[in-house]
């Protein structure tokens, strides 16, 4: 089924277990930078992103090791019944950090090379089409008052996005808001967009492998088999 899923990203890429194991050791202090003084690479980003396919491989979404972004992606790639190149898209959505934004596109570069879902031609940041890349201008952990402002901007991206997905989407098809990554202030917004613009809301539990789900059309949470 031609799926929209729009995922909030969090900064998990730099968190996880697999960061002091990789062997490069540039890399691995690159991705252990304090967050108040990330200076983004674009080299270290694929290299990262690299590691993150590379665990993928041995592990899948088990034990946390991967970044939750991706464990949640691959969940509702089922779910969805998204096949590769049926048409479906995908959207990161960053918050206004330097980490957050490289967290974004290490998520987004990694989700291309695991899942394949595509065979466009990616520019340099891995955007085309299909997969695309955004911000929250605003949202960030420091100021409330930018963050209350910035946190609006992620319905003008679900209702693009929302829009263009429709032109030439099948009249069966989902839309999806992964919120399984990013500030949990993003939430509420988060849910009451999905609610009134008709999305799933979808979250990866904790350190589970398993994803809860809200139908827009009802009060309910839908807890699927594995």
């Amino acid at each position: 089924m031609k799926a929209l899923i729009v995922s909030t990203v969090g900064t998990t890429a730099f968190t996880n277990p697999y960061v002091d194991s990789i062997p490069a050791n540039n890399l691995r202090r690159w991705a252990n930078q304090d967050a108040r003084c990330f200076a983004a690479d674009g080299i270290l980003e694929l290299a990262l992103a690299d590691e993150i396919v590379r665990v993928w491989g041995v592990v899948r979404g088990k034990g946390g090791q991967v970044p939750a972004e991706i464990a949640s992606l691959a969940g509702l790639l089922g779910w969805c019944e998204v096949t590769p190149g049926d048409g479906s898209r995908f959207v990161f959505v960053a918050s206004d950090t330097s980490q957050g934004k490289a967290a974004a596109r290490v998520n987004l570069l990694a989700f291309r090379r695991i899942f394949k879902m595509c065979a466009c031609a990616a520019d340099a940041e891995g955007q085309c089409a299909h997969i695309k890349l955004e911000s929250l201008p605003g949202v960030q952990p420091k100021d409330h008052q930018k963050f209350a402002k910035g946190v609006k901007r992620l319905r003008d991206v679900m209702l693009t996005h929302r829009a263009e997905f429709r032109e030439g989407a099948p009249m069966e098809h989902r839309l999806v808001m992964n919120v399984t990554g990013g500030y949990k202030g993003l939430v509420p917004w988060a849910a009451e967009y999905a609610r009134v613009l008709e999305f799933w809301v979808a979250y990866l539990y904790e350190e589970s492998e398993h994803l809860i789900f809200k139908n827009p059309e009802a009060d309910s949470v839908a807890i699927p088999e594995k």
